[in-house]
């Protein structure tokens, strides 16, 4: 599957929110990058 674009947190969110901007970029495949930071 061809990703189309990676989603940052505001995307992330305004899907969670239902907010309709959003909309016309559902119909393309994207993906969610998990970024951690572990301090030692």
């Amino acid at each position: 599957m061809k990703i189309d674009f990676i989603a940052d947190t505001n995307f992330l969110i305004y899907i969670h929110e239902g907010n309709k901007i959003i909309e016309p970029f559902l119909e393309y495949n994207f993906g969610i990058s998990f970024i951690q930071k572990l301090n030692y």
